[in-house]
C-alpha cells in the first residue's frame, strides 16, 4: 500500500494576519491604531471629495475659486497680500484664482478705498449672490473642524501629521499638483495649518 505524503500548507505570517484584519474589517478594523488612522483618513478624503463635487455641481466653481470667494467675503475689499494671508498661501496662487473670478465677473479689481496707491479686489453683486447660495468650500469645512480642536490637540495633530509625511518620504514634496486645463494652469488653495513644508510655496492642484 503506497504511503501518502503529508502536504504542508504555508503558514501565513502574523504580520499578514494583522494587516488583513486592519483592512478587511474582519476582526475589527478599529481595533488597532493603524486601522483607526487609515479609516479616519479615508473618511476625511471621502468627505472632501464629495464636498468638492457638490461645490462644482451647485455653484459651477472649483473648490479653489469658492475658497477665495469665501476669503473675499470676509471684508469689503482685500489686497493680494491679505488674500494670501487669509488662504494661507502665496500671492501668485491667489492671483491665478482671482483672474478666473474676474473673468466670470464674480470679483473685480479696483483702487483701494482707503489707500489710492494700493490695488484691491472686491466681490461683485453676482459674487455675493453666488456666495450666499453656495455650500461651504471643502477647505473652509476642514479649517473649521481644525479650529474646533483644543489648541494642544491641534498642535499635536500638526506635529504628528508633519512627522508622518517625513516617514513616508514626502515632506519635501509639493502639497498639491499642477494640471493644465484648456491651456491654462488650474491652481488650488490648500491650508498649510496641518502639514508645514519648509518655506512658503506656490500651491497648485487640479
Amino acid at each position: 500500500m503506497p504511503v501518502r505524503k503529508k502536504v504542508s500548507t504555508p503558514r501565513q505570517s502574523n504580520v499578514s494576519k494583522k494587516t488583513l484584519k486592519a483592512v478587511d474589517g474582519k476582526g475589527g478594523a478599529d481595533a488597532t491604531p493603524i486601522g483607526q488612522s487609515i479609516d479616519a483618513f479615508r473618511r476625511i478624503l471621502r468627505a472632501l471629495r464629495l464636498a468638492a463635487r457638490e461645490t462644482v455641481n451647485t455653484s459651477g466653481l472649483s473648490p479653489a475659486q469658492l475658497f477665495v470667494l469665501n476669503a473675499l467675503g470676509e471684508e469689503e475689499e482685500a489686497s493680494m497680500s491679505e488674500l494670501a494671508a487669509r488662504t494661507m498661501t502665496d500671492r501668485t496662487s491667489v492671483a491665478a484664482v482671482v483672474d478666473r473670478l474676474v473673468e466670470r465677473r464674480l470679483a473685480a479689481r479696483r483702487t483701494a478705498k482707503h489707500d489710492r496707491r494700493r490695488a484691491a479686489v472686491t466681490l461683485t453683486a453676482s459674487g455675493r449672490s453666488l456666495l450666499r447660495k453656495a455650500h461651504p468650500a471643502p477647505t473652509v469645512a476642514l479649517m473649521d473642524a481644525l479650529r474646533s480642536l483644543p489648541s494642544t490637540r491641534l498642535r499635536r495633530l500638526s506635529s504628528d501629521l508633519t512627522q508622518l509625511t517625513k516617514e513616508m518620504g514626502i515632506a519635501a514634496e509639493p502639497s498639491v499638483k499642477a494640471v493644465a486645463e484648456n491651456g491654462k494652469l488650474k491652481r488650488d488653495i490648500t491650508p498649510k495649518a496641518v502639514v508645514k513644508p519648509a518655506g512658503r510655496r506656490s500651491l497648485r492642484a487640479s
